[in-house]
């Protein structure tokens, strides 16, 4: 990507590979996620993982009640990245305030065009003379989506602590 320009996550939020929700009014960006989760599970294919940024699920973590203690637990605590009862996946390349629910195992499909290929020289350019080995490791595989009404994705809104905290 150009500098400045973020990279989405490859296939799971092209244009057309998903469906979309319409937020409550007020609602928080775990409102969103739940109100995501049962649209995902409404394609009759129970959604499996959702996927965040990981500043994003940082800033859930963060989250305090009106008392000030934190509502995922305490900062010491052991805390599995659970949503309403689906794991979350941290994947950097979803940019900031974005995120994906769905039925990764069945709703997304890896391809494998290519296996594995692998070639080692010793002839590359000026490897003999500086005894030096060229290796060439490749793949050719991609993704797809498909079942794009069982994946929902969108924007989250500004995640911050309940009214009152």
């Amino acid at each position: 990507p150009a500098a400045g320009e973020q990279k989405i996550f490859s296939g799971l939020l092209e244009e057309d590979n998903f469906v979309t929700i319409t937020p409550e009014a007020d609602a928080t960006a775990l409102d969103v996620l739940n109100q995501a989760k049962y649209k995902a599970a409404a394609s009759f294919v129970l959604p499996d993982t959702m996927i965040l940024n990981p500043e994003d699920w940082g800033k859930i973590e963060r989250i305090k009640g009106a008392d000030g203690h934190y509502i995922f637990g305490s900062p010491g605590a052991v805390i599995q990245p659970v949503l309403w009862g689906l794991p979350v996946v941290f994947a950097a390349s979803m940019p900031k305030g974005k995120y994906w629910v769905g039925n990764i195992a069945i709703g997304f499909d890896g391809v494998i065009r290519e296996d594995v290929s692998v070639t080692i020289s010793t002839e590359d350019g000026n490897n003999i003379t500086k005894n030096l080995v060229t290796i060439l490791a490749e793949m050719r595989a991609t993704g797809a989506v498909v079942l794009p009404d069982a994946c929902v994705a969108g924007d989250l809104p500004v995640i911050a602590p309940p009214a009152g905290g």
